[in-house]
């Protein structure tokens, strides 16, 4: 199994949003954008979108800002074995 190749994330914290991009270190190539969007109200949805139609994902999450940097900071952004964008999964 060859490690992944690097990347870098960023993050961008508003008042009732988080946006982050995921990036090829090299290219610098953006291999995924998304945001968690209305923190503050049980609504809150963490959607990302990939290179691909089936890495897009979107699921309820964060009802206020430090559960949102844990869903965030716990997204399953790239795996090892191909760099394939996956779900985001919730922080325990």
């Amino acid at each position: 199994m060859q490690p992944a190749s690097p990347r870098i994330l960023t993050i961008d914290g508003g008042s009732s949003s988080i946006k982050f991009a995921l990036f090829e270190a090299g290219s610098l190539e953006r291999i995924l954008e998304g945001a968690i969007e209305r923190i503050g109200p049980p609504q809150a949805t963490l959607r990302g979108k990939g290179l691909n139609q089936a890495d897009n994902f979107s699921r309820a999450v964060a009802a206020d800002h430090t559960v949102a940097v844990g869903a965030v900071a716990g997204a399953r952004v790239a795996d090892a074995s191909g760099g394939r964008v996956k779900g985001a999964q919730q922080p325990n």
